[in-house]
């Protein structure tokens, strides 16, 4: 009797380890997988990331800038002090006659959309 209680004993056992190593077998094995796919994707990525360095040492090339401000900004230079001008002499010399509350809801306006796109 002791023999056959130690025997079913064992083969409880045994089916159970069976079961569980089973499971840890096909944990692993899909834990590898998920490791080769984040594996590419860092690949993936690190690539993305030395094309974009190479785009931003490209556009950021002095020899390009300066080429692109001569062509762009031929006529561009600093402002001189007698083209400054007050925002109300604007108003009084009837240039560019303003309303000062659409004035103030322009700004606000513009305000609000820069915190938005923040």
């Amino acid at each position: 009797m002791i023999f056959r209680i130690s025997t079913w004993f064992c083969v409880i056992l045994f089916l159970c380890i069976g079961v569980v190593l089973f499971q840890v077998k096909y944990t692993v094995s899909d834990l590898e997988n998920m490791h080769k796919a984040l594996k590419k994707q860092i690949l993936e990525k690190s690539e993305e990331l030395h094309v974009l360095n190479a785009e931003w040492a490209y556009l950021n090339d002095p020899n390009r800038l300066t080429a692109l401000a001569n062509k762009h900004l031929k006529n561009l230079s600093p402002i001189r002090g007698e083209q400054e001008m007050q925002l109300s002499s604007l108003k009084n010399s009837g240039l560019g006659a303003y309303d000062r509350q659409e004035l103030d809801s322009l700004v606000r306006q513009k305000a609000s959309l820069k915190q938005r796109s923040r």
